[in-house]
């Protein structure tokens, strides 16, 4: 999906590489399937594109769609992971976050034109919002404007699971 969406803007690898700050080598490689890309490396490519994290990834456009556990596509990396449980179609998207211990799901707070709200599952996660941390344990929910640098963290010594709405997509 990365070449797709790259040529329908009328963009060269070269310049997708110079706007994402990654080699044209390793574009080449992703678009070609012959490597998988880090969280990292997916969420350059795709603010360099302006398209939501997920969108990079192929899947059926369907008006009822059926997100099997076992076909979930994840992004993981340095103990943070994502679990899209919607399609990549939608005007919604929901995720299932994962935090190891002592991990941020970003490593410099991020923002983009949606709403979030996240609901932890288990263990215990902040929420940093600009300047305001707000703790959530399993059951505690947070709605927020995703336009203010936010990041989620869990200081715990335990896993931290939690599921994700955000509108519109973005990840």
């Amino acid at each position: 999906m990365i070449r797709v969406t790259r040529t329908e803007r009328g963009m060269s690898l070269r310049e997708l590489a110079a706007r994402s700050g990654l080699s044209p080598a390793l574009i080449s490689q992703v678009e070609r399937g012959l490597t998988e890309p880090s969280l990292t490396t997916l969420r350059k490519i795709a603010n360099s594109l302006s398209v939501p994290l997920f969108s990079l990834i192929a899947q059926d456009d369907h008006s009822v769609v059926v997100v099997r556990a076992r076909k979930r596509k994840v992004v993981q990396e340095d103990g943070v992971s994502f679990a899209r449980l919607s399609p990549s179609t939608g005007a919604m998207e929901m995720l299932e976050g994962s935090l190891a211990p002592h991990t941020r799901s970003a490593p410099e707070p991020r923002s983009h034109a949606a709403h979030e709200c996240v609901v932890v599952t288990s263990g215990e996660i902040v929420v940093t919002i600009g300047r305001r941390k707000v703790t959530l344990a399993a059951g505690d929910s947070c709605y927020f404007d995703s336009r203010h640098p936010h990041f989620y963290e869990n200081l715990s010594s335990k896993p931290a699971r939690y599921i994700l709405a955000v509108t519109p997509p973005s990840y």
